[in-house]
C-alpha cells in the first residue's frame, strides 16, 4: 500500500509526498532561492523567507512562495498540473510565461492538452485529505478514482465494461490497509463490483 511520507528541507520547510511521487532538492539551498522539482503531488508548508523565494518547478509551470501552506499534483498520466492553495499567497507561471496568483481556498489547473490554465474555487478537503489518510471525492469519474487506487495500493485496474469507467462517485473514504475494504465501500454506493486476484483488479458492472 502506498503511504504518505513527510520530509524537512533544509530551510526546515515542511514536505508530505503522496503515492507515486518524487521530489528534488539540494542539501542546501542557495543565498538567493530554494528550487524544488516535483513529480507526482506533495503538500508544502514553507518557512517563510523574503529573501529567498521558495519555487517548486512541475511539468507545466512553477509555483512562486515566500512562505505559505499549498497542494501541488502534477502526475503524468492526468495531463495536468493542479496547484490549490490552503493559506498565504503564491503565483504560478505557465508554460506559456502567464501568471496567477492565487487567494485561499482557489487552485489553478494548468492543462498539457489544450494549454488553458483555469482558476477556481474548490472545496479544500477534497485536495489536501489524502495528508492524513482520507479521500475526499466529489463527482470523480470512476476510471479517475481507479487511478487512485493504482497509485495508492500498488495494483492494475481493468475495466470489463467501457461504460463503468463514466460512473460518478461522490463522498469521503478512509484509506485502509487492504485495498479490499477500500473497494467494498465503493461497492455500496455504486452500480459496479470488483473482482480481486494478486495485484490485479477487475471493473464489473453489476
Amino acid at each position: 500500500m502506498g503511504t504518505v511520507v513527510r520530509y524537512e528541507l533544509p530551510d526546515h520547510s515542511v514536505v508530505w509526498l503522496n503515492s507515486g511521487s518524487k521530489l528534488r532538492y539540494p542539501t542546501v539551498f542557495q543565498k538567493d532561492n530554494r528550487n524544488v522539482e516535483l513529480t507526482g503531488e506533495a503538500y508544502f508548508q514553507v518557512e517563510r523567507d523574503e529573501s529567498r523565494p521558495f519555487l517548486v518547478h512541475t511539468s507545466r509551470g512553477c509555483v512562486k512562495v515566500l512562505g505559505t501552506e499549498f497542494n501541488v499534483r502534477d502526475y503524468p498520466e492526468e495531463y495536468r498540473v493542479v496547484t490549490t492553495l490552503v493559506n498565504g499567497s503564491v503565483q504560478f507561471t505557465g508554460k506559456d510565461k502567464k501568471k496567477v496568483v492565487l487567494k485561499p481556498g482557489f487552485q489553478v489547473i494548468a492543462d498539457s492538452l489544450t494549454g488553458v490554465s483555469d482558476v477556481r474555487e474548490v472545496n479544500l478537503r477534497e485536495y489536501v485529505g489524502w495528508r492524513s489518510g482520507l479521500y475526499v471525492f466529489s463527482h470523480l469519474t470512476l476510471e479517475e478514482l481507479m487511478r487512485v487506487v493504482e497509485r495508492n495500493y500498488d495494483v492494475t485496474v481493468f475495466f470489463a465494461n467501457e461504460e463503468c469507467k463514466q460512473l460518478v462517485f461522490s463522498g469521503d473514504l478512509q484509506k485502509y490497509e487492504t485495498v479490499e475494504h477500500f473497494l467494498r465501500f465503493i461497492e455500496t454506493g455504486g452500480d459496479v463490483r470488483f473482482v480481486v486476484k494478486e495485484r490485479t483488479i477487475t471493473v464489473y458492472k453489476k
